[in-house]
């Protein structure tokens, strides 16, 4: 052991020293190139030897250093996320390691230097892994590289090489003529170019196969068929396209299958049924048409079932009931017909169930019979099935809901209170019904709510004070209703969660607030249009993350305070302030400062002064109907985003700009009407533009 030893020691050393004077081995990560996990440091700087402790002495518990428990050979080496930068020698200790069956050089920046033919003779190894290290040339596990050369014929030598990663590579696909077979081959988020199948098709005994991400584009070769020990298929977001072969019946030993995001064409084959073991299948937006196959139901080890947003049509098959194992499924945004069978009450694993977006006749929530049989089920999704009738109090037995959703439907009648037994509740949507009747208070004692939305029914009464108790609340959706009364946007302040309160187009009076010296929640979405509130809340001046505020149809007079121009600049995407009373911006000329606005709506004031100068990302700039004076700004001619421009309704007048043309023609409404414009006509509005409509 003591020889071994020592050539352990000489070999770190002379690794080490070959690290030191080959740059690879920086002292920090290199701007953050040279690992891109956040957890990165440089591992090697550990390796010391020293005397004085018996374990540095020991090089198999160096961080990143495993060992063979009897023999002692190095076995695994991880220097994955190391701060590794340069070139690796060719001469480098690495390649004697003739034990190695595991290395990982991953997450490194090897700044581009060409792949060694020396990793051809580590004839060990089972598993190579070099993504993310910024290698050139070919080899059999690299990430982030521009493939372009060949690979070294000594990789040949890898026999025993059971692993293969080549995530975010590009340049050609080489062709894999191992004389071992692999078990795993990992292409997720490449570029290749080349047929996918005259290399992958060889590779026979292959049980894991992740294309994930890689743009292969065409059709499924009737090739794949030939993979019949393939336990794992992975294909989500490869552009394939036509449709699947009928070899696919040929795997027979798949657990795994996810064909999700891909361009098929016809149906599902009926094949799929032979595939006994399956537990996974995905194929979300995948193209499917026609009937969803019977023998589906075949496959009784299922777990996890996802066909949403296909073109299937028909009824769904009884069969689907037979799936007694499934624990998730989501059969959403299908076009099935008819309705659900009662076989689905079988289904009592269910732990997750989406039914929604489909095509299924009239028919009342009471009468799904089966689905009050689901006890189990967390998630519930009902959107859009054309349910009509009450809400039953059968609802309750699903005491084990955390998210229930039943949106664009005809419910009418009251939200009952046998809601309250749904005491798990993080989610409940009711939008978009014929519901009526006051929000329950009993509603409040749903504390676990994190999102509530109950907006465009015909809810009315009063927003009660209690909801101030749903102190995990995130997002509060009542728009649209009849609610009316008088409410304090302080109440509302009080639930420091909150990121989302929509209130807009209700009969209420919303008081502003007081500005309090006390935290406030952060919002991201703020819609109080048709609130009846008389000023600017004050609490919005220490807003920092809004995206979108809506505030128009209100009774706000008065200038805008110059604090609303730094509100949120780096998050403000949608601004609504119109219909209100407004005079001025405080200061003259006015530019807006926010980085990613794309839509303001100013119209319908008395806002005065000359235009203001929106940012570069501006969409759509609606500032008619004021009394603006001046002339059109030719700041305005940089917005090459520029698809909506309404200056109609002020008092601007001059001769318009030729620079409009520099907004490349990107108008495709611009109303400049009832303004004293004179001149000549801009030459692109004659020209060459893409408007829609125009209006001088």
């Amino acid at each position: 052991m003591a020889p071994y030893l020592y050539f352990l020691i000489l070999f770190f050393q002379l690794l080490c020293s070959c690290f030191r004077s080959h740059p690879v081995i920086a002292s920090r990560c290199h701007r953050g190139s040279a690992s891109r996990a956040p957890h990165a440091y440089p591992r090697t700087e550990l390796w010391k030897l020293d005397p004085r402790n018996r374990a540095s002495m020991n090089c198999c518990l160096w961080d990143g250093v495993g060992c063979d428990e009897e023999t002692g050979w190095v076995i695994e080496l991880d220097l994955s996320s190391s701060c590794l930068y340069g070139s690796i020698d060719s001469s480098t200790s690495l390649f004697k390691l003739a034990h190695l069956q595991r290395l990982s050089l991953a997450d490194n920046d090897f700044n581009r230097s060409r792949i060694l033919s020396g990793f051809g003779c580590l004839s060990g190894l089972t598993h190579l892994d070099l993504s993310g290290s910024s290698f050139s040339g070919q080899v059999l596990n690299l990430s982030y590289v521009d493939i372009s050369s060949e690979v070294p014929g000594s990789i040949a030598n890898l026999s025993s090489l059971r692993t293969l990663i080549l995530d975010s590579s590009g340049g050609i696909l080489p062709e894999f003529n191992l004389t071992s077979p692999l078990w795993k081959l990992k292409l997720s988020e490449t570029n290749f170019s080349g047929e996918l199948m005259a290399t992958v098709g060889n590779l026979q005994s292959l049980v894991s196969l992740e294309l994930d991400f890689a743009p292969f584009g065409g059709s499924l070769p009737d090739s794949i068929g030939k993979l019949r020990s393939l336990s794992y298929l992975s294909l989500q977001s490869c552009h394939f396209s036509g449709p699947i072969p009928s070899s696919f019946g040929n795997l027979t030993k798949l657990t795994h299958l996810n064909l999700m995001w891909n361009h098929f064409t016809g149906p599902l084959p009926t094949s799929i049924g032979k595939l006994y073991p399956l537990k996974f299948i995905s194929i979300d937006s995948c193209g499917f048409s026609g009937s969803l196959p019977y023998s589906i139901g075949n496959l009784t080890e299922l777990n996890y079932l996802v066909v949403r947003g296909n073109q299937f049509s028909g009824q769904l098959p009884s069969s689907v009931g037979d799936l007694r194992s499934l624990n998730f499924l989501d059969i959403g945004s299908c076009n099935f017909s008819g309705s659900i069978p009662q076989s689905f009450g079988n289904l009592t694993e269910l732990i997750y169930l989406d039914v929604g977006r489909n095509q299924y006749k009239a028919q009342t929530l009471d009468s799904l019979s089966w689905l009050w049989k689901l006890i189990n089920l967390d998630g519930l999704n009902l959107d859009e099935m054309n349910l009509q009738g009450e809400i039953p109090s059968s609802i309750g037995n699903l005491s084990q809901l955390s998210y229930l959703s039943m949106l664009n439907n005809q419910l009418k009648g009251q939200i009952l209170p046998q809601l309250m037994n749904l005491s798990q509740l993080s989610v409940l949507s009711l939008a978009d019904n014929e519901l009526s009747g006051n929000i329950p208070s009993l509603l409040m004692n749903l504390t676990k709510l994190t999102n509530l939305y109950l907006s465009n029914n015909k809810l009315d009464g009063p927003i009660l004070p209690s909801v101030s108790q749903l102190q995990n609340l995130q997002a509060l959706r009542l728009s649209g209703n009849n609610l009316s009364g008088t409410i304090d946007l302080d109440i509302f302040l009080q639930l420091k969660k909150l990121d989302m309160l929509i209130l807009s187009g209700n009969k209420l009076s919303c008081l502003p607030g007081k500005e309090a010296d006390v935290t406030l929640p952060q919002f991201r979405y703020l819609k109080l249009a048709s609130c009846n509130l008389s000023e600017l809340p004050s609490f919005l001046r220490n807003q920092e993350q809004l995206i979108a505020l809506d505030l128009s149809n209100n009774n706000i007079y008065g200038d805008i305070p110059p604090w609303v121009l730094n509100m949120s600049v780096n998050s403000l995407c949608y601004m609504n302030l119109s219909h209100n009373f407004l005079t001025g911006l405080g200061q003259n000329p006015v530019v807006f400062n926010w980085r990613r606005l794309e839509t303001i709506d100013l119209a319908s004031n008395m806002l005065q002064g000359s235009v203001p100068v929106p940012p570069p990302s501006m969409r759509s700039y609606l500032i008619s109907d004021n009394m603006l004076m001046g002339r059109f700004p030719e700041l305005i001619c940089n917005l090459s985003s520029l698809d909506i421009l309404d200056l109609s309704f002020n008092f601007l007048g001059g001769v318009l700009p030729s620079c409009l043309g520099n907004t490349g023609g990107s108008f495709s409404i611009l109303n400049l009407g009832s303004n004293s414009f004179h001149g000549t006509i801009p030459e692109f509005l004659v020209s060459g533009s893409q408007l829609n409509m125009i209006d001088l």
